[in-house]
C-alpha cells in the first residue's frame, strides 16, 4: 500500500491503484514512517500536507500589500498545498506579522498606508534575524524604489506590478539566492577605532577654535589698552 517519497514526489498505491503527487521535500523518506488511519470506506487516510503532522511541507509566505487583488493574485499563483499565505494590508500589520509568524519569504509593497514599505524595509535591514528572510519588493514603478534605494538591489528581488506567475516564481528564486549572501559587518573593535578617531578629530577642531578665540581676545585687550591710554592723555 505505501510505497515511498522521493524528492518532490509522493507515491502511494491502494488496491492496485498508484497515486502520485507533488510536495516540498529535500531528502527521500518512506511514507511508512508516518501515522495513517482507516476511513469509513476502508481506504487509508494520510495526514494533510498542511497539518502539524506534516509541517515539513509548509512554508509561510507573508504578503504585505494594501491591495486585496494583489494579495489574492499572489495566493492564486503559488502551487497548491505547499504554501501558507499570510496577509497584511499595511506596514504596521506587516512588521507585527514578521515578528509573530517568522515567515520563510516576504513580499513587500513599496507604497503602504500607516507605515511605508520603505520603512518596513529599513526595519528588516536593521535586524539580523530578519535579514536572512528572502525579500521580494513590489511596486507599480521601478522608479519609486530607485528614488530611495540605489541599484543594483543586492539583498532583495524586485518585481513590477502587475506580474505573471513566471515572473513571480523567478523573483522568489532570486530573493532566496540573495538572502544567502553574506553581509559585510564591521567588528566592535573597528567600530571602536572609528569612534575614537572621530572623537580625536572633534577635540582637535575645538582646540583650534579656542586658539583663534584667544588671539581675538588678545587683540581686543590691546585695542582697549590703547583707547584707555588715549583717554587718560586727553584728561591730563
Amino acid at each position: 500500500m505505501l510505497e515511498e517519497m522521493q524528492e518532490g514526489k509522493v507515491s502511494i498505491s491502494y488496491k492496485g491503484r498508484s497515486i502520485r503527487g507533488a510536495a516540498l521535500f529535500n531528502k527521500p523518506c518512506h511514507l511508512g514512517n508516518f501515522k495513517t488511519s482507516v476511513g469509513v470506506s476502508g481506504a487509508p487516510v494520510f495526514p494533510s500536507f498542511q497539518s502539524k503532522e506534516f509541517v515539513v511541507a509548509s512554508h509561510k509566505i507573508l504578503v504585505i500589500d494594501d491591495s486585496r487583488v494583489i494579495r489574492a493574485r499572489v495566493r492564486d499563483m503559488l502551487p497548491n498545498g505547499n504554501f501558507e499565505v499570510i496577509e497584511a494590508k499595511d506596514g504596521i500589520e506587516g512588521i507585527d506579522a514578521i515578528r509573530a509568524q517568522k515567515p520563510n519569504l516576504i513580499m513587500l509593497d513599496f507604497l503602504l498606508p500607516r507605515m511605508s514599505g520603505y520603512e518596513v524595509y529599513q526595519e528588516i535591514q536593521s535586524k539580523p534575524e530578519f535579514q536572512s528572510i528572502p525579500l521580494v519588493m513590489m511596486s507599480g514603478r521601478r522608479e519609486e524604489l530607485t528614488e530611495k534605494i540605489q541599484e543594483p538591489f543586492e539583498f532583495f528581488e524586485f518585481i513590477e506590478k502587475p506580474f505573471e506567475q513566471k515572473e513571480l516564481i523567478g523573483a522568489i528564486k532570486g530573493a532566496m539566492a540573495k538572502a544567502r549572501k553574506a553581509r559585510p559587518q564591521s567588528s566592535s573593535s573597528e567600530a571602536g577605532v572609528a569612534g575614537s578617531s572621530e572623537l580625536t578629530g572633534e577635540i582637535a577642531k575645538l582646540k583650534k577654535q579656542v586658539a583663534t578665540l584667544n588671539k581675538e581676545v588678545a587683540t581686543l585687550k590691546a585695542q582697549n589698552n590703547k583707547i584707555l591710554a588715549f583717554i587718560k592723555k586727553k584728561l591730563a
